[in-house]
């Protein structure tokens, strides 16, 4: 049976799959980062994060078309 892993778990073993220092460190140190930060510091090393729900996805999705429709 696979063990269900969260959305942050998922981010951190992307972070070890790219080989980041940065995340690394932090988890060494055993000091936790949020998902916005998690994100934030793969997209600062240029990697791609998969599309997930518990992300920005409605903000990225609907929020910005109903931003664009007012706007017209």
């Amino acid at each position: 049976m696979k063990k269900k892993l969260s959305y942050r778990d998922k981010l951190v073993e992307l972070a070890y799959i790219y080989d980041v220092k940065e995340i690394k460190d932090y988890e060494k140190s055993r000091k936790n980062l949020t998902t916005g930060q998690l994100e934030l510091i793969l997209k600062k090393n240029k990697i791609i994060i998969p599309k997930d729900f518990k992300s920005n996805f409605i903000r990225a999705n609907f929020v910005k078309q109903l931003s664009k429709s007012k706007a017209n």
